[in-house]
């Protein structure tokens, strides 16, 4: 998981260790790709604003890097910007841990 609020972490961090998933987590997109580097996740939920690396740039080298990687993105700004770029899955913040948990288990089962 990738995003700058700990607020937004924490949380989801939980709820997905108790649905049964590991989780690492990264405050920004360098981070982020080096734990992809280090241990390649299934599934990576990435937030499309946080400072350092664009949004595109992220999403562009897991796409590369990792073309297997299934990756839900969120934001709370444009879901336009995150239905252009190549991801499996955009949800809008706010959002339920419902509804994270029930897109994990969907692409994750694919």
């Amino acid at each position: 998981m990738i995003d700058d609020e700990e607020a937004v972490r924490t949380p989801l961090r939980i709820a997905l260790e108790m649905a049964g998933h590991e989780v690492r987590e990264a405050a920004d997109g360098a981070g982020g790709l080096a734990l992809q580097q280090e241990t390649p996740a299934d599934l990576v939920i990435t937030d499309l604003r946080m400072p350092g690396l664009g949004p595109d740039e992220i999403v562009a080298k897991l796409r590369t890097g990792y073309p297997k990687t299934k990756i839900i993105a969120i934001s709370a700004l444009d879901r336009d910007l995150a239905v252009r770029l190549d991801v499996d899955c955009a949800i809008q913040k706010p959002f339920s841990l419902k509804e994270v948990l029930g897109n994990v288990s969907d692409l994750l089962a694919e």
